[in-house]
């Protein structure tokens, strides 16, 4: 068999890359009897194990100068790339011009992955089935919005890289305003926002298929079926309903709504504080499946860590731990806030004026909790006159209220005139300064907290909240009731409560009619919001207070540094999440011979084909996103590198060397020869840390490899592993791909399973079911 093979047998070869996919691809390489050294950069504790092969951690896979000079200094004959970032990025490019050997797409190529409208105008071009689609620019917003309406369901996706999460799959039309925004507004996957494409919405059953080629020839390699979600049955961290809000620095957001590094609040467990901070990650998908709901009217707000609930033992206070929603079974408190400590200023400045003739009305000095009580009184019982020739504050208030001396005073401390006036019940100020400084919060329906209060220390909230029930104290008997027409302004009352360390449910009345006191007529009226603070950050919560509902739609979580996210109250926790790759085997069932040959027909040759005539010769891996549908099959995306966790299972089945395929690639010279494969099966499982795919811990000793290192017909991949004293420590979220072959896929299961009982750290996880799936289609 031969392809292309070099005539030295010394060859230096360098790979590009750090997780598992190179880790199986320098295990492979090293095989080869016509290499004699190895360069993996960055690499990771165990690549650096690897027979020949030498790690350069100081060598990043997007530095693609720098990698460049390394291979022309050091005389490197192959160099293999990993990752898609440095493909789409050009690093093909560079190196041919130095004439360094390289294998991977050129820039131009690689746009299959890195452009989304390139890869299906190119599919249409060419006649190669995929979904009906449409591409709209960023002038072109409203258009997009409008065509994505009238053809629901669809599937909207950002033309770029976005690390996954530009696929966005559309059911209503609230889904496709909101994916627009995201996409092409808020730019949170930067300019790959700037045009999207709108794909028709297939049903089927999705599968991988992959091949090796030089632009000319392809061979086919094994099919394989990966495994995303991160726990068992398909079933990811605990994360919330689209209608659950998360607190950020500008208020609460949806967690599809979040914008590229907005800050959120977190929950710090020892000191119970909370802050803001940027998330780490973001999650937002699609999710049909079991849901926790809550039934519980005292909760208000969950603190979770890594998206699950933090609970104290009634009994044993001391004790705090996390519970996954739908496992709970017992008598538990749930915390619903922390404590938060802000900043005070001394004054507050009321803002100079220009008036008409020229005349300047000075800055006003005005102590600063004289004017955050003023404010509460203002935003509960104030307004301010909408005629141009007025300019006049009024609060409201009847004489004979309770309160109405008590507010007079408040009032009294402000360096300005007032006065009150009997008839229409009510306190004017006439100040042009204030009425123009305090017009800015809106109309009664409209009304919002300035920042400067809210982020207040706890004294000063307090002292906003008091003077604000003033304004209808006498309408609930003295407790912390706050009513308004404005939503934003009692979203910003709980805020506010929750950094009291206490806990607020929102009630609406949405009454269409009300009295007014002072003539007894009916008028139009908006809803009415209210708030009532309750003095605890814990809920005693049993077993009876959830239960399982179905859901179908879309659910989002956050990962911050402390692991707790504070979040507004809705009652449901999805039990589901596609977080990251698990495990995978290979052959997999779902490809048959039948369909791979249609694949080679109908895709992957017309695809070679279409590059040569666009004068791009496609040189590397070609990766094909399936749909197979009633229809046929359908071309979803394309990716133009080696799957990861797919490759473990495919490297320990490859029988053939693979160091003069790739180099022949790189030269492009494949023959039509096929790849010799092992008989049998073999199953990828992951081993993570803890917390993963949100916040984890890091530096734990692995043990159990040695032992493991000693059987026969099994491989550990490393991911996120690092060295430090002769000890192998956990350096990442997925660390271990233990990958073994057997005869066949149960057998293989098993074996697999047997080294990963035998390895452990302070925190590991696995699936247990990888690989189930295939023995049903076996079945």
């Amino acid at each position: 068999m031969c392809f292309g093979l070099p005539s030295q047998s010394n060859m230096k070869v360098m790979v590009i890359g750090s997780g598992g996919r190179e880790d199986a691809l320098v295990w492979k390489i090293s095989q080869s009897p016509l290499v004699s050294q190895i360069f993996c950069a960055p690499g990771n504790a165990g690549i650096s194990i690897r027979p020949k092969t030498k790690c350069l951690p100081s060598l990043k896979a997007t530095d693609l100068r720098a990698l460049r000079d390394f291979a022309r200094e050091n005389k490197i004959d192959l160099t293999v790339v990993g990752p898609e970032a440095p493909l789409v990025a050009g690093i093909v490019d560079e190196f041919e011009k130095e004439n360094l050997k390289i294998f991977g797409p050129k820039k131009g190529t690689a746009q299959l992955e890195g452009s989304k409208v390139f890869a299906k105008n190119f599919l249409k071009k060419y006649k190669i089935p995929t979904p009906s689609f449409t591409v709209f620019g960023i002038k072109e917003i409203a258009e997009a919005k409008k065509y994505a309406q009238e053809n629901l369901p669809c599937v909207i996706k950002a033309d770029g890289l976005a690390s996954g999460k530009g696929v966005i799959p559309c059911f209503n039309e609230n889904e496709v305003l909101a994916a627009i925004e995201k996409i092409m507004i808020k730019k949170e996957f930067g300019d790959s926002g700037n045009r999207v494409v709108i794909e028709e919405f297939l049903k089927g059953e999705e599968a991988t298929f992959k091949v090796l080629t030089d632009g000319e020839r392809a061979i086919p390699l094994l099919s394989t079926q990966d495994h995303k979600p991160v726990f068992d049955g398909d079933k990811g961290p605990n994360c919330y309903s689209e209608d659950t809000e998360t607190l950020t620095k500008n208020g609460w957001k949806r967690f599809d709504m979040l914008t590229e590094g907005e800050e959120v609040a977190v929950f710090e467990l020892n000191s119970r504080k909370i802050y803001f901070e940027k998330p780490r990650r973001r999650h937002w998908m699609k999710y049909k499946g079991p849901m926790a709901q809550f039934k519980h009217r005292n909760i208000d707000l969950l603190v979770t860590p890594n998206h699950r609930m933090l609970l104290q033992q009634r009994f044993r206070r001391k004790k705090i731990y996390v519970r996954e929603a739908r496992r709970y079974r017992a008598e538990n408190y749930i915390f619903q806030s922390g404590i938060w400590e802000g900043e005070n200023r001394e004054f507050f400045i009321l803002p100079e004026y220009d008036y008409k003739f020229n005349r300047k009305f000075k800055e006003l000095k005005i102590n600063f909790v004289d004017w955050v009580r003023f404010l509460g009184i203002y935003l509960s019982e104030g307004n301010v006159t909408k005629e141009k020739t007025q300019k006049r504050v009024y609060i409201a208030q009847m004489q004979k209220s309770k309160n109405f001396n008590r507010i007079k005073k408040l009032i009294s401390k402000l360096p300005l005139k007032f006065s009150y006036e009997p008839k229409y019940h009510k306190f004017r100020i006439n100040s042009t300064q204030l009425a123009v400084y305090l017009k800015r919060f809106g109309t009664s329906h409209e009304k919002y907290i300035p920042e400067y209060i809210k982020n207040a220390k706890r004294d000063m909230i307090m002292e906003f909240l008091k003077a604000f029930n003033l304004g209808d104290g006498d309408i609930h008997y003295g407790r912390m009731r706050f009513c308004s027409s404005s939503k934003r302004l009692i979203d910003d009352i709980q805020e506010m409560i929750i950094k009291l360390d206490c806990s607020g449910i929102i009630t609406t009345d949405k009454r269409k009619t009300m009295v007014n006191p002072l003539n007894k007529k009916t008028y139009r009226a908006n809803p009415i919001y209210s708030i009532e603070m309750k003095k605890r950050n814990k809920t005693c919560i049993r077993k009876n207070h959830f239960k399982t509902m179905d859901y179908d739609g879309y659910v989002g979580c956050v990962s911050v540094s402390t692991g707790f996210v504070v979040v507004r109250r809705n009652n449901r926790v999805a039990i589901s999440g596609n977080t990251g790759g698990m495990g995978a085997y290979a052959p997999a069932p779902v490809i048959t011979q039948e369909i791979e040959t249609e694949v080679m027909e109908t895709i992957i040759s017309p695809t070679l084909k279409g590059m040569r005539k666009e004068g791009k010769l496609y040189k590397g891996v070609l990766y094909v996103g399936l749909m197979i549908t009633p229809q046929g099959l359908k071309v979803l995306e394309f990716n133009c590198r080696f799957g990861d966790p797919e490759l473990q299972p495919i490297v320990l089945l490859m029988k053939s060397d693979i160091l003069p395929i790739l180099m022949a690639i790189s030269q492009g010279q494949l023959t039509k020869e096929k790849i010799i494969w092992e008989k049998g099966a073999a199953v990828c499982v992951v081993m993570t840390s803890a917390g993963y795919p949100g916040e984890y811990q890091t530096e734990k000793e692995i043990q159990g490899l040695r032992e493991v290192a000693e059987m026969e017909d099994l491989v550990v991949f490393h991911a996120g592993t690092r060295e430090k004293n002769g000890k192998i420590l956990t350096a990442g979220g997925r660390v271990l791909g233990i990958t073994a072959r057997a005869s066949g896929i149960p057998e293989a299961i098993k074996l697999a399973y047997r080294a990963v009982s035998k390895i452990t750290w302070d925190g590991e996880h696995h699936r247990t079911d990888i690989g189930q799936k295939a023995l049903k289609k076996l079945c």
